[in-house]
């Protein structure tokens, strides 16, 4: 019995260390691609972002920290941390080679931050660079539009790289979502190794980072900083750490607006999985308790009263638009400078999918197949992720099908449902991963032309 157990442990630190030259070789090669903008404080800058970003984040939220097992600790947050580091490096050595080849064909000349700034990138670079707008824009193809739809925690961050560093507003960008997708992907290799298993952690994972639309994570749009919110929060939540959650929540819904919709999975995990509502339930049960007295042991609860932090940053960003502009739902109202108006997210779906549009019919088709991705989650027992994921695609559809490939790869939940499936097996492994990775290519090619399926 000594004897195995001495065995294990020696492999168990053997691995540390093989683990540990995967992060110094994941850094090394963020460093190298990313250096291609010829500015080596954005590629120091980025190898460091990334690889502490990811060991500072598992080391202070991570679930074994309690443990007095300081060599499991340290496994898990190498492991984690590693695959964060790891995972992105692929990404960025495919998009660096994707770059040049695009550029071989086209002979468009551009750095790696700018042939990827696209689109919304614009408007984002507007905020850094100047805050937000007064008015909307008042002639060209642009009136009536104004940069109040874009969230402020992204921007806030890139300016603060800028302005420490120097470099231009698009190599921010790249370097402030490259190491949030980096502390994303550790945070969701973590969380689906307890929930799942370590095959479908390193799918998820590596979608994340290489999958189809995950270039969005490598530009100055805020998806890569969505994802890591998501998989942090619900990793805090599956760990029991609420105030970790609550504080995930109300960044989410700094980032955008849909965050906030954090709350509905905050709230779903304590009815699901905790005694919080025990209370309300005693109640129903008949017990000797007072339905006023159960709502205000509901409402002392700790873990409540956390989650009521949640819309705290779409609030504050609302309290910020009501004094610059005078309205205080203005990333709302403005939407419909894009043709964005209410109407019936089941009806767009169904008029996109029988319309005679192509670009219409295939946005409306990834809205159901990302909408059937969340029931799938929630039929097969995970009604948290599944509800949260279901709420978060629903809501943009509401108002058109515009994006909505982006905003399935941004609603991280349906990226693990993907990997459930790639992962089932050898087969779908080996062919997932394949046909991925090649519709990877062929979107990078619509979005490098500026083709409207990509924005």
């Amino acid at each position: 019995m000594g004897g195995a157990m001495a065995s294990t442990d020696g492999t168990a630190r053997a691995r540390v260390p093989l683990a540990a030259v995967a992060v110094l070789l994941g850094a090394a090669v963020l460093a190298a691609t990313i250096s291609i903008d010829g500015s080596l404080r954005a590629a120091v800058g980025l190898a460091a972002l990334a690889a502490t970003g990811s060991f500072w984040g598992l080391g202070l939220l991570g679930p074994e920290l309690g443990s007095t097992d300081v060599s499991a600790r340290t496994r898990a947050i190498v492991e984690s941390g590693s695959v964060g580091v790891v995972c992105v490096a692929a990404g960025l050595s495919l998009y660096y080679v994707s770059v040049h080849a695009w550029t071989l064909v086209t002979g468009e000349a551009a750095a790696f931050p700018d042939l990827l700034f696209r689109w919304d990138a614009h408007w984002f670079e507007t905020i850094v660079q100047y805050g937000y707008d007064e008015q909307p824009v008042q002639e060209g193809k642009l009136i009536g539009q104004a940069n109040w739809a874009f969230f402020p925690l992204y921007p806030m961050i890139v300016r603060g790289v800028v302005t420490l560093t120097g470099i231009p507003v698009a190599t921010a960008g790249t370097v402030t979502s490259v190491a949030a997708l980096a502390v994303g992907c550790a945070f969701t290799y973590r969380y689906l190794v307890l929930t799942r298993s370590r095959m479908v952690a390193r799918i998820g994972a590596s979608l994340l980072a290489v999958g189809p639309y995950s270039f969005y994570a490598y530009t100055l749009y805020s998806e890569a900083l969505f994802v890591c919110l998501i998989a942090i929060g619900f990793w805090a939540l599956h760990t029991g750490r609420y105030a970790a959650a609550a504080l995930a929540g109300a960044a989410m819904s700094a980032t955008r607006g849909v965050g906030v919709l954090f709350g509905l999975a905050f709230l779903l995990h304590l009815v699901w999985r905790t005694d919080a509502f025990d209370p309300l339930r005693s109640r129903g049960l008949g017990r000797d308790r007072s339905t006023l007295e159960a709502v205000g042991a509901l409402l002392r609860d700790r873990r409540i009263q956390l989650g009521a932090l949640i819309p705290v940053g779409l609030a504050a960003f609302a309290a910020y638009l009501w004094w610059h502009v005078g309205d205080p739902m203005a990333f709302a109202s403005v939407q419909s400078a894009w043709g964005r108006e209410p109407g019936d997210p089941f009806g767009r779906l169904v008029d996109g999918l029988l319309g005679a549009d192509g670009s219409d019919r295939y946005l409306a088709g990834f809205g159901i197949l990302g909408l059937a991705a969340a029931l799938d989650l929630v039929r097969r027992g995970r009604p948290v992720e599944g509800v949260f994921g279901f709420a978060l695609l629903i809501v943009p559809i509401v108002s058109g099908l515009n994006s909505i490939p982006r905003y399935v790869f941004g609603t991280a939940v349906l990226v693990y449902a993907l990997a459930d499936h790639v992962s089932r097996n050898e087969w779908t492994k080996a062919l997932g991963l394949v046909l991925l990775g090649a519709a990877n290519v062929l979107l990078l090619a619509l979005w490098f032309s500026g083709h409207n399926i990509v924005n």
